[in-house]
């Protein structure tokens, strides 16, 4: 039942698989594991699958399950360009105060004309050294500053997508307490950025209901139609087999 996992066609990308952000794909490491493999490809077919189509039909959508709407976001962009595992700029206060000079490692960066989203897309290892680590460099801290200052005036949000083989009940709210002592440290040391608008965490299964959810849109056109239910798809079938592998474990 569960032998389509392994078949190629299970990490193709979906649409712009020509696109210069490909050859960053981690993917292509000798030691990555078929979890591994799925995940990068989920990111990429999220995340590009969206660019593809009017930014005013699912950003709001995308920031209430990304964040929570925490600041009710009533904006309606008009342009969007989506980046696949880009490295940003440490913030000046990261820079200055913590010393940071590495780049700060994104999974998908969604940029329009007045928003920003930082999305990481973690292992279970990654969870533990990184987004959930106080002193990691290229931390949940890290990632929150230099995605501010990569958005200058616009509102900036950050997003964890949780791995498929990890427990939501169970990791969810330890994202989400980390995010919320990140932005309490922000704010007690009066350098928080003020376009800031919220951190949290979500999961393949929730960007695959926005996927569904913008399928099903009247509004939508013919072509982008088609790129949503393609993407949808191909995540049923994806999602259908990690779940069956987990209660299989």
């Amino acid at each position: 039942m569960f032998e389509t996992h392994h078949k190629p066609d299970a990490f193709r990308l979906l649409v712009s698989a020509y696109h210069p952000d490909s050859l960053r794909d981690p993917s292509s490491g000798p030691d990555t594991t078929q979890s591994d493999r799925l995940r990068h490809t989920l990111t990429w077919n999220v995340f590009k699958t969206l660019e593809q189509m009017a930014p005013s039909l699912w950003m709001r959508p995308l920031v209430a399950r990304a964040t929570g709407l925490p600041d009710g976001y009533a904006s309606a962009p008009h342009i969007t360009a989506v980046t696949c595992w880009s490295n940003l700029q440490p913030a000046p206060n990261a820079m200055l105060r913590r010393h940071r000079r590495h780049n700060v490692p994104v999974s998908a960066i969604v940029d329009t004309d007045d928003t920003v989203i930082s999305f990481l897309t973690p292992s279970p290892t990654e969870i533990l050294d990184s987004v959930l680590s106080e002193t990691a460099e290229g931390g949940l801290l890290d990632v929150a500053e230099a995605t501010a200052y990569l958005a200058g005036s616009r509102s900036a949000y950050v997003s964890v997508v949780l791995p498929i083989d990890v427990e939501e009940q169970v990791w969810a709210p330890r994202v989400q307490r980390r995010a919320e002592r990140v932005g309490r440290v922000l704010q007690s040391s009066g350098r928080s950025p003020e376009n800031l608008r919220g951190m949290g965490v979500t999961t393949w299964h929730a960007l695959h209901e926005l996927l569904s959810e913008i399928a099903q849109s009247r509004f939508i056109s013919r072509p982008e139609q088609r790129y949503a239910m393609t993407a949808v798809d191909w995540m049923s079938e994806r999602l259908a087999v990690e779940t069956g592998r987990k209660r299989l474990a």
